[in-house]
């Protein structure tokens, strides 16, 4: 029990310890702004994919969690539609907002046909030990991030020295640890729960 949270612990600071370093590369040897082709905002799209890949992938070698599986990976990965909304603007303004909406339908009409086996099969998910990972990251992506990053709270701690970049910078280097959080859970419970898979397939 020692040696395995230990394992975690070293896990966790390691991967904090990257996302520290994705941050110090972008400042300090590339010099760029935290934009589309930062290496933070790359980092931020490689843990969103490996999320939503993780439930996916859940889903189909644990086929009695798929409607709740497949439900939270279109959710990550609608976020990481939204992550490309510059690269999708290119497009026209605001083309992220199709495919989104449309893995979101999709999502939503396959788990609705699930009906009671989809809250089955969403709370056996977020009962795995290692959801806390998730749900902490999402909680601290969706609410304190949002918080943190509010243009107010910046203008009157920098008041006429207000630089957008310190704002982007920190609030961007806030949203890969959770991202990394995320991630981290999401990989921990495909590995937790394809373990549980039907007595019928041992």
């Amino acid at each position: 029990m020692i040696k395995k949270t230990l394992l975690e612990a070293l896990t966790l600071i390691g991967l904090f310890a990257l996302v520290a370093a994705c941050i110090d590369l972008d400042i300090i040897y590339f010099k760029n702004r935290m934009t589309e082709a930062s290496v933070t905002e790359s980092m931020q799209l490689i843990f969103l994919a490996t999320t939503a890949f993780c439930f996916f992938r859940l889903g189909k070698v644990n086929p009695d969690l798929k409607r709740a599986a497949y439900l939270i990976s279109a959710f990550y990965l609608v976020l990481l539609i939204r992550e490309n909304d510059e690269i999708l603007d290119l497009i026209y303004h605001g083309a992220w907002q199709a495919p989104a909406i449309l893995v979101t339908l999709l999502a939503l009409f396959y788990a609705y046909k699930g009906g009671k086996e989809t809250l089955t099969h969403m709370s056996t998910i977020l009962s795995a030990q290692n959801m806390r990972f998730v749900v902490t990251g999402t909680i601290m992506l969706l609410v304190f991030s949002r918080l943190y990053g509010m243009g107010k709270l910046w203008e009157a701690l920098m008041e006429d020295k207000y630089s957008r970049i310190v704002k982007n910078v920190s609030e961007e280097g806030i949203e890969l640890l959770c991202y990394s959080l995320i991630a981290y859970g999401a990989l921990k419970v495909l590995c937790e729960l394809s373990k549980a898979r039907p007595n019928a397939e041992s």
